[in-house]
């Protein structure tokens, strides 16, 4: 992919590219390299390894090593950095950056249109059950929350959660081609606060919380959440550059890659007035 080469040229200088092929996906395989027991492997036991064999000063490689991370070109876990393992995984922690540079915004989505989104749909697809519709919040308002499934309902996902964050959407900062409201994607515990650690986003309330989904869904925005991952997480989605609606779009896989909904939206004859925003949407 020439394209996702010029991501990489745009985001690590060469000493910082030679610095990351010291660096593995996993923890498992930096345990191996590193020739020691999972149980021991820590940060600071990876960092002094890969200083010594590069001949480099350790406290001189943890500062690279940390802005690297700081731009998604490492991700920091408990135990250790690794490379990021995944395409989306380089893409999100990347654009989560609030110091991106235009340039490279630019050369992800040259690289996402031209080269990559066709492939990644057909991936997204692969995957069992992945990618979860959530209804919309303000279509249940008037539904007990004893009556919906707590995976389905907004408010009670928001009401469980502890250490809300909310971030830029990284595909809209990415692509510029809509509208749409940009500080949407929400997530909480452990990854609220990691968010929190590296810059990104924001603490809000759990009523800014809904809030902010609100305004989402006005803007015709769709919740969504990896499902098979359950990660903590929930994006609102639309079909002009989301990473995960439009390439299974683009791939022709929407149905086999999007999980529906387990509810069914209907009109209200007493209420609608025909202007037909829905039919658009």
């Amino acid at each position: 992919f020439k394209r996702f080469l010029r991501i990489l040229e745009l985001l690590l200088t060469p000493e910082e590219a030679e610095i990351a092929l010291e660096f593995q996906t996993s923890a498992t395989e930096v345990a191996k390299a590193l020739q020691i027991p999972a149980n021991e492997l820590t940060q600071e036991s990876q960092l002094r390894a890969i200083a010594r064999k590069l001949n480099m000063d350790e406290k001189v490689l943890k500062h690279k090593v940390e802005a690297m991370a700081e731009k998604g070109a490492l991700v920091p876990i408990a135990k250790a950095y690794l490379l990021p393992w995944w395409e989306v995984i380089l893409h999100d922690e990347n654009l989560f950056n609030p110091k991106i540079s235009r340039e490279l915004c630019d050369a992800w989505q040259d690289f996402a249109e031209n080269e990559w989104y066709v492939e990644l749909g057909k991936e997204w697809a692969s995957f069992p059950r992945h990618e979860k519709v959530i209804p919309a919040y303000q279509a249940l308002k008037t539904v007990p929350a004893a009556d919906v499934v707590p995976s389905q309902d907004m408010r009670q996902i928001i009401a469980a959660a502890d250490a809300l964050v909310i971030a830029p959407c990284v595909c809209r900062v990415r692509a510029r081609v809509c509208d749409k409201p940009v500080e949407t994607c929400l997530a909480w515990g452990g990854y609220g606060r990691r968010w929190l650690r590296r810059g990104i986003g924001r603490a809000i309330s759990k009523e800014e919380a809904l809030q902010i989904m609100a305004k989402a869904e006005d803007a015709g925005l769709i919740h969504t959440r990896r499902g098979m991952f359950d990660i903590p997480t929930v994006c609102q989605c639309d079909s002009c550059c989301c990473d995960v609606v439009r390439p299974l779009m683009l791939a022709g896989k929407l149905h086999e890659g999007m999980v529906k909904s387990a509810y069914l939206a209907v009109v209200d004859p007493g209420l609608c007035t025909g202007c037909q925003d829905c039919v658009e949407r």
